[in-house]
């Protein structure tokens, strides 16, 4: 409803406790006299998942805000700080983390190490779940880093705290040569969500499902069938 979408794009719905907190590309800045206005998203957040939007306090007033996710404990969340790549519509995102202290008051802002946010390329999309085998929190994020095997591939990661415990791993049965993005593990059932425009579907990008079994690997590869797709 008019509540929370608006005639820009709304997306990356993250739904914690009742509340909807989302990204909206619905904010039009200037920086420069004489300059066109461009959009840019900000994270926003609707009380009870159907009150009017809030723009959140930690908004960059210089950059896109977008794709939040918490960590299964709600000690940390994960965010995208964006920006224009010159005149071009394409936009390059670096993932940045604050801690949440009492009342969800969001502690400062620290940007996630160049193994995850490589010079020069994009890492956004992050999502954040839990690796049951080891106890400690999974990062899955979207970059074209070397190393993909097209254009946007799927990453994962082991994290402690703010620390990054090793390289990031392309997730290869997951990825192809195209476009793989918004990556959404359930861990309980150990089913990942993501969306592809490099397999066979209906046309354009389409919402996938995969299992991933006691060695590791994904499997069971499956398109969702209408009315997701």
């Amino acid at each position: 409803g008019d509540e929370i979408n608006t005639a820009w794009s709304e997306f990356a719905p993250q739904i914690k406790g009742t509340d909807l907190y989302y990204s909206s590309l619905s904010e039009q800045r200037q920086f420069k006299k004489g300059e066109a206005p461009r959009q840019y998203s900000i994270e926003m957040m609707a009380k009870n998942a159907k009150n009017k939007g809030e723009k959140l306090k930690f908004n960059d007033d210089s950059r896109h805000t977008a794709h939040a996710d918490f960590n299964k404990s709600n000690t940390k969340i994960y965010y995208c700080l964006c920006d224009y790549v010159g005149t071009t519509t394409e936009v390059r995102c670096e993932i940045w983390t604050r801690s949440i202290g009492n009342n969800n008051n969001f502690g400062d802002p620290v940007k996630l190490p160049a193994s995850v946010n490589m010079l020069g390329y994009t890492a956004t999309d992050p999502h954040v779940s839990l690796d049951e085998a080891t106890g400690k929190d999974w990062l899955f994020f979207v970059s074209d880093r070397p190393g993909s095997q097209g254009k946007l591939d799927i990453w994962s990661v082991k994290l402690e705290g703010d620390s990054v415990l090793a390289e990031p791993v392309n997730e290869t049965l997951l990825n192809t040569p195209e476009n793989d993005v918004t990556p959404f593990y359930h861990h309980q059932s150990r089913t990942m969500y993501f969306a592809s425009d490099g397999r066979q579907g209906f046309g354009g990008y389409d919402i996938y499902q995969a299992n991933l079994n006691e060695m590791g690997d994904w499997h069971d590869f499956e398109h969702l069938p209408v009315s997701y797709n």
